[in-house]
């Protein structure tokens, strides 16, 4: 898989949809998606979010679960042909609560002209099957 992309593009574009949805800026993170991207958890909490207007309202669920929250892009990988891997590190303190957790999920994102088409969510255990799934994806494209 090629080392992080040089150019502001791709990568750029997720770095800063992370940070749109750390700040609870859901505005701006859905300026990223297409209108029938769609956001598949089957393999971290079995659930397939179709179009942005439903991911939207599955964002604002899961965020009003959390007093605190932050998603940081700890790797973002340009694997080409608009596909990206993204080690993504959750940081939060749940509502009602003191204690904060941590939880690391792999994902694969697919964009077209710029937007993202697709994310699939995958377990911090199935990490390197992440990475060979955006790897064979941008060949699959190229």
């Amino acid at each position: 898989m090629p080392e992080e992309s040089t150019t502001p593009g791709l990568v750029e574009l997720l770095r800063r949809c992370f940070e749109a949805i750390s700040a609870r800026d859901l505005d701006e993170a859905q300026r990223v998606l297409t209108h029938d991207a769609v956001l598949d958890m089957t393999r971290t909490i079995g659930v397939v979010v179709h179009g942005r207007d439903a991911i939207r309202a599955f964002q604002e669920d899961w965020l009003a679960g959390y007093e605190e929250v932050a998603y940081t892009a700890e790797e973002i990988i340009d694997a080409g042909n608009g596909v990206a891997f993204v080690r993504v590190l959750q940081t939060a303190r749940p509502a009602g609560t003191t204690g904060d957790l941590t939880q690391r999920e792999p994902n694969v994102w697919i964009t077209e002209d710029g937007r993202v088409v697709r994310v699939i969510v995958y377990p911090n255990s199935e990490l390197d099957e992440a990475r060979a799934v955006a790897e064979r994806l941008a060949e699959e494209r190229g």
